[in-house]
């Protein structure tokens, strides 16, 4: 008898730190098996950032695989932070994948503006089946 990993989440920090003005993935999720085709995925995630002088947003993206190459799945999530300092979000998202074989989501955040590098502090990212 054969069983699917229908959820996978990590804590693991990957990109910190963030490079100015660059998209970096900071988190990505093991892998996981849809049950079957067509079943939607539930994303779940936070981060929270120390950030540099003079950074005037973040954006986050949601992505299928363990790159910034990997397909977004969600539209763009654009916060504005307080310069210098450490500032949180989290959010979720809903991802109806279609017919696929094993995935891998990631988290990724791209800064504007910034004057220096930013320190990622804490990430969590949930992907779980339905």
């Amino acid at each position: 008898m054969g069983y699917r990993l229908a959820s996978s989440g990590s804590t693991t920090i990957l990109g910190s730190p963030i490079v100015t003005n660059a998209e970096t993935v900071i988190c990505t999720t093991g892998f996981i098996i849809l049950p079957v085709d067509n079943t939607p995925v539930i994303l779940l995630w936070r981060w929270s950032i120390t950030t540099a002088a003079a950074t005037t947003s973040f954006q986050t993206r949601l992505r299928v695989g363990t790159t910034t190459a990997g397909t977004q799945v969600n539209q763009t999530d654009i916060m504005v932070p307080t310069a210098a300092q450490t500032n949180a979000t989290g959010g979720g998202y809903l991802h109806q994948p279609g017919i696929a074989g094993p995935l891998q989501y990631s988290i990724s955040v791209q800064s504007t503006a910034a004057g220096a590098n930013h320190t990622v502090v804490d990430v969590c990212l949930i992907a779980m089946v339905l």
